[in-house]
């Protein structure tokens, strides 16, 4: 199934990493990245963290449950890349994204004054900010018009559920 928390083993059976994420295409093909022809239908998956990553944080995981490092601003929007621009592709009901008027189709084209044509760029900018909550201005392209929108950011640890038990 999800297979979260399962544990990856290398051939002497020592744990190597752990099951963090299920993907719903795991196989997804950029073009230009490498030869393949995109797959028809979606590839499930996971994704892994290698145990070494998780040493350092181990004991703030075990006391608060998540990293101090996990903190991070929170828009509510899925976007991709498409011809070096970023599309929205979703937005979250009751967002912040959705409080502020942005909407599938919408294109961010800068973050805070700064132009951003790739998802690590918007990320990177966004997840910089020394507060998780506050006001991150975007400049859309929403149709035909350029649009300010000024988007009230959430703590993305404060919209997660956790598991029932847990």
């Amino acid at each position: 199934d999800k297979h979260g928390g399962a544990g990856v083993f290398n051939q002497a059976g020592e744990l190597v990493g752990v099951g963090s994420l299920y993907v719903g295409d795991s196989h997804g093909v950029r073009e230009g990245l490498n030869d393949e022809a995109p797959s028809q239908s979606p590839r499930p998956g996971n994704m892994f963290v290698p145990i070494n990553t998780l040493k350092p944080i181990l004991a703030e995981l075990k006391a608060r449950g998540h990293s101090q490092a996990s903190v991070r601003p929170w828009l509510g929007v899925t976007s991709t890349e498409r011809d070096g621009q970023i599309v929205i592709t979703r937005v979250n009901p009751q967002s912040p994204a959705s409080e502020a008027g942005l909407r599938p189709g919408d294109v961010i084209l800068q973050i805070d004054g700064r132009p951003v044509k790739e998802l690590e760029a918007l990320y990177k900018t966004l997840w910089q900010r020394p507060q998780a909550e506050g006001v991150v201005e975007l400049l859309v392209e929403q149709g035909s018009e350029r649009k300010t929108f000024q988007v009230k950011t959430l703590d993305r640890m404060k919209t997660l559920v956790a598991a029932e038990g847990v």
